[in-house]
Order: structure tokens, then C-alpha cells, then sequence
């Protein structure tokens, strides 16, 4: 049996820490807010549904362009990208 796909601790933090950052201002729409509020909590929760990971992946796609270059930063941030990928194509 296969094992599920799960982040790792640091990319859990490094998504959770974007969408924080990113995705919960007030220049946000409201409707956008909410959806990444709920992402948030699930992803806190370690359930994932299939809409938050679409959304997980259009927020790293988005981010990637402005995200650091330093190189660890950027491992992790590549990791979750192709991670979430993955988890989308098991799911599909």
C-alpha cells in the first residue's frame, strides 16, 4: 500500500507562512481571504482537500517570481511546488 504524500514540517511552515503573509491582508479580496483562511486551517488540521491544493499551487506558482533566491529557502520552496503537484496527480 502506498504511503500518502504529506509536507514536511518546513514546507508546511514555509506555505502557512505565505499564505499568512500574502493572502491575509486587507488589500486582499474578501472572498479570496476566506478561501485562504480555510487552506490555512486545513492545512493546520493535516486535511488537504482537493481545492486546497489548487489553490496551495496557484499561491506558489503566483509567489515563486518574488520569492527569495537564497538557496535553501528556495529548496524548500521548490520541494512544496513539486510536492503538491504530486499530491494533486495521486488525488486526481
Amino acid at each position: 500500500m502506498a504511503t500518502a504524500l504529506t509536507y514536511s514540517i518546513e514546507e508546511s511552515a514555509l506555505i502557512g507562512g505565505l499564505i499568512a503573509e500574502y493572502f491575509s491582508r486587507a488589500s486582499v479580496s474578501g472572498t479570496l481571504r476566506m478561501a485562504y483562511r480555510q487552506v490555512y486551517q486545513h492545512l493546520t488540521d493535516g486535511h488537504l482537500t482537493q481545492d486546497d491544493l489548487k489553490r496551495i499551487q496557484a499561491a506558489l506558482d503566483f509567489l515563486l517570481p518574488v520569492f527569495p533566491p537564497e538557496r535553501e529557502a528556495q529548496k524548500i520552496f521548490r520541494a512544496a511546488i513539486l510536492k503538491t503537484k504530486a499530491m494533486l496527480k495521486s488525488r486526481a
